[in-house]
């Protein structure tokens, strides 16, 4: 009997991780319209920045995009039956996340004290997700550099035109273009893309790429690897377009 209680606690399992990122992904979207909301009352630095929200957004952030336990997750729900359908889910429901995540940056990062808060950042030891020392900058990073499929990852028009913009706010420090830098070769994969029907999101998309691009390529190295990937040509068709 014991085995048989636990066999059904485990076989609930992945429905029970879905259902726990899933709250996560709603609570991240409603924080999403509130910034906006608060935004165009500028109230966001009173009511969001201020009570250390950025922060949390970054932990959870660093959580997500923690290999170790984002595998482990995985691994648990393929270990079941319905394995392949709950890490789908599970996919699906952290990149919304991320989406999320990223549109909340980027519209704090407007805020002075709203980057001091993301650059500033620290992501504490772990050695259980292996986090230890990792500054938000290099989490903003992660954002775009997260999933070896650079195409894919490229794709997601929502996701490139948030992280732009955050790149594009938080680059007026200098000292982030380095590490922006390893951003390039998703923003050209996106820039590179001539959808059929262009919708309004994939316009914004690539004018965000193009306009991220351009603040970074301010440092040597960086313009040298937009050169290499073809870049400018692309650059110069961007602004073309408007």
């Amino acid at each position: 009997s014991s085995s048989s209680s636990s066999s059904k606690s485990s076989a609930l399992l992945p429905s029970s991780l879905q259902h726990c990122q899933t709250i996560i992904t709603r609570t991240l979207l409603m924080l999403r319209r509130a910034c906006k909301y608060l935004h165009a009352r500028k109230q966001l630095n009173e009511v969001i920045i201020a009570k250390g929200v950025v922060h949390d957004v970054m932990g959870c952030l660093s959580s997500f995009l923690s290999p170790p336990l984002s595998t482990k997750l995985m691994m648990l729900a393929k270990d079941h039956d319905d394995g392949n359908a709950a890490t789908k889910a599970l996919a699906a429901e952290r990149e919304a996340s991320k989406e999320h995540i990223s549109a909340i940056l980027a519209r704090c990062a407007h805020d002075e004290e709203g980057r001091t808060d993301i650059s500033t950042y620290e992501s504490s030891s772990n050695t259980a997700t292996n986090t230890g020392g990792i500054s938000g900058v290099e989490w903003v990073v992660k954002l775009l550099t997260d999933s070896k499929d650079t195409e894919q990852l490229s794709k997601n028009d929502a996701l490139i035109a948030n992280t732009s913009t955050l790149i594009s706010v938080m680059s007026v420090d200098k000292s982030t273009w380095p590490l922006f830098g390893k951003c390039i070769p998703v923003l050209i994969q996106a820039l590179r893309r001539d959808d059929y029907v262009r919708s309004n999101e994939f316009q914004v998309m690539q004018k965000n790429a193009a306009v991220a691009l351009a603040k970074i390529a301010k440092y040597p190295a960086n313009i040298k690897k937009i050169r290499d990937l073809h870049g400018m040509e692309l650059l110069y068709r961007a602004v073309a377009r408007g």
